[in-house]
Order: structure tokens, then sequence, then C-alpha cells
């Protein structure tokens, strides 16, 4: 499936505005459980929904400030008394000049005040309807942001599980790799017999030429020095790869392919990123193969 696509549909917006078919519902929950994008996209549309109603209502209930009313009209009325005034008649009845364009007589003052109250309901819903758009536009800039975090938060968990995934199935891999009946272990000591505390062990499986190595107990080399191991074959030493110290020492380590019948394995100290053929001054542990 591609989610994106999916998300760019309209099926979510659908679903949230209450209009999914059935048919919808069932494929949106299903691609909810599996892709979590999916998911988060529905969120965040609930979200805004909310949003949008929660800023319809306080639009409608909320009056426009007595302040603002209050001037509106203060203008109208401060416009109306420059553009009306009286003059008496021949019969001494008052009547009315609007713009200096004389009304007929005896038009009344409440025509003029409607056209007033108008205009100040108009100015007064123009400012309502303002101030609703900024506030929508904020709300919609708010939530923007929070969907736009949400998404990249949700990938940074996407990408971790990936991660988690690819180190289960290796472990899962190690674990039958071990568990196999053809692969042997070799236990490696110290060859000076001066440190019996120095120990290594090597899983090597000849069918697979598989090679992982765990360190039980070595000294941490010099930040320019780096442990090797070797296989012996034909009595001939055969680089099988360099080993991290540290952290990385109390867990399975995976080195190079062995192939053919080794007879022994051993560790060296050599210079960092190994050597082309061991330093047989600097052999800290050995061990031979079982049945060799």
């Amino acid at each position: 499936m591609d989610v994106q696509r999916y998300i760019s549909s309209g099926i979510i917006e659908s679903y949230v505005a209450g209009s999914a078919s059935e048919q919808d519902v069932k494929e949106l929950y299903a691609a909810m459980a599996q892709f979590p994008e999916v998911k988060a996209a529905v969120e965040a549309c609930q979200l805004d929904m909310e949003a949008y109603l929660e800023i319809v209502a306080t639009a409608h209930a909320k009056p426009v400030p007595a302040d603002v009313r209050s001037r509106i009209f203060r203008i109208i009325e401060d416009d109306g008394n420059s553009s009306i005034e009286s003059v008496d008649a021949v019969d001494d009845k008052p009547r009315y000049i609007y713009d200096e364009t004389p009304e007929t007589e005896g038009t009344p003052v409440r025509t003029l005040r409607y056209w007033q109250i108008g205009t100040a309901a108009a100015i007064v819903l123009f400012l309502a309807s303002a101030a609703f758009n900024v506030i929508y536009l904020n709300r919609y800039e708010e939530y923007k942001g929070k969907y736009v975090a949400l998404l990249e938060e949700n990938r940074g968990v996407v990408a971790q599980n990936e991660i988690y995934q690819a180190k289960f199935q290796e472990s899962e891999r190690t674990l039958a790799m071990i568990k196999n009946p053809t692969t042997r272990m070799v236990k490696m000591g110290d060859v000076s017999k001066q440190h019996p505390e120095r120990l290594a062990t090597v899983f090597w499986n000849e069918t697979s030429q598989e090679v992982m190595i765990t360190i039980n107990n070595l000294p941490e080399p010099q930040a320019d020095q780096q442990y090797q191991l070797w296989a012996i074959i034909d009595g001939k030493p055969v680089d099988a790869g360099v080993f991290e110290m540290g952290e990385l020492s109390k867990t399975l380590q995976k080195m190079k392919a062995v192939s053919g019948e080794a007879k022994m394995f051993a560790v060296t100290l050599e210079k960092k990123g190994g050597s082309p053929t061991p330093t047989l001054t600097q052999m800290f542990v050995a061990g031979k193969v079982a049945g060799s």
C-alpha cells in the first residue's frame, strides 16, 4: 500500500466527518492497525475537527466587546449629527435635510436611524468575521504544527523499530547458529599460564563457515592496538578478523568466515585494524578445536 497516497485520498476526512461507507471504515481500521502513519493522520484530523467546532462555538457564543460596539455607534452618531440638521418651516414644524438635499416635509428621523443601525450591524458582523478568521487561522497553524511534529515523531519510532527488528533477527540467527549440532565451541585460555583469568570462546560452524567470538576476560588494549583472531589451518594462521572491546566484548561478535579444517584458534594483539601475519610474541589466548 502507498501509505501517503492513501492518507491524501480523502477517506480519512470522510471518516471523521461521518460520511464514510462501511467498507471504507473497515479498510481504514485495517490500515490504522498496520501503518502507524495512517493512525497518526486520523488522530490529527480528529483534532482539527474538534478545534474547528470549538472555534465555531466560541465565535457564535462570544459577543462583540462593549467598548468596540460603543465606538462603532458613536462614530455613526457623529456622522448623523454632521449630515442631518433641522430647519424651521413656514408652519413651524421641523423638517430635515440630509447631505444638504431637502427631504420631503415630514420625513421621520426613524428612517435615517434604520440605515445607521444596519450599518452598525454590518460592521459588527465584519469585525466578528475577522476575529473568527484570525482565531481559526491561529488554531489551524497550531494544529498543523502539532500534526507535523507527530509525523516526525512517528517516523522516528518507525526507524527505531526497524533497528530493533534487525537486531532481533540477527540475535535469532546467532542463537540458531550456536544451537546447531554442527557448531563447535572452542574455549581459549592464557598461553603464558600466568593469567588464568584471561579467557575467550569461539563458536565455529564448519558447514556454514560462520565464526562468532565472545570475550570472557581480556585486558583493554591501547588506543592504537586491537585484538585479532586467527584460525590455524594446515599449520598456517588464517586471519579471522579483529574484534572490539568495551561493551561489545560482552556480546557475541561476528568474525570472518573460516573455511577448511581448523585445528586451533588464537588471539594476538596487533596494531589497530589488524595485521596480515600474527605477532606470536603478543599471543594472549589460544585453544584447540575438539576432536582435532
